[in-house]
């Protein structure tokens, strides 16, 4: 299955797209998001913190921590809020080993996580990851709640639609360390009513 990924920022650029939409063949299936691509600074950063870690750790290459955090920080952010990327991932990547899915992150595979990134999931993936690494491993859910709480971007912090979409990130983090997953009716009670339609719409296909 073929994917064609477009960055909108031009009037051009939507014109553009509006055109290679009109000549694709249906069906097909569109996915559309919100915010700018990751920007150049947020790669450089990256770079760096990539360095430093391993620097750090001492056993692990640049290359091994950046496939773990692609892994580990980057792909529940998109699979939380792209579903192209969460079908396309759950069906080829899920069902294999740890090992194997580290591997796929790394070159020469390189899976695509961080390249797709808006410039606001970029930063949840490196906020939440920076949080990871400056905690002892045995810091226990409270201190990990209190960490991601005071490190929470301003992005996610001036409307009550970010403090939402930064609050489902850390869940999915938290979860990993002890926090109680949502049980299905909690799911559909933190669901935006556009979320609500959808799922909706997906429960009368079904």
């Amino acid at each position: 299955m073929a994917t064609n990924n477009r960055i909108v920022e031009t009037e051009q650029a939507r014109d553009m797209l509006l055109r290679f939409v009109k000549e694709r063949k249906l069906p097909f299936t569109a996915s559309i998001t919100d915010g700018k691509h990751r920007t150049s600074d947020q790669n450089r950063l990256q770079r760096q913190w990539v360095l430093e870690i391993a620097a750090q750790l001492g056993d692990q290459t640049p290359e091994e921590v950046r496939g773990y955090c692609k892994l580990h920080f980057g792909v529940p952010i998109l699979r939380n809020e792209n579903d192209v990327f969460k079908a396309e991932y759950d069906a080829v990547i899920m069902p294999l080993p740890y090992e194997h899915k580290l591997k796929l992150m790394m070159v020469p595979f390189d899976f695509g996580v961080t390249r797709i990134m808006t410039t606001r999931q970029k930063t949840a993936s490196l906020v939440i990851g920076d949080v990871h690494r400056s905690l002892p491993a045995d810091a226990d859910l409270a201190a990990r709640k209190k960490a991601l709480r005071a490190a929470r971007p301003w992005e996610f912090a001036s409307t009550s639609w970010g403090k939402k979409v930064w609050a489902k990130h850390s869940r999915v983090y938290l979860e990993k360390f002890g926090l109680r997953p949502l049980k299905a009716k909690e799911v559909g009670d933190h669901l935006s009513p556009l979320e609500r339609i959808i799922a909706k719409a997906k429960a009368g296909e079904a």
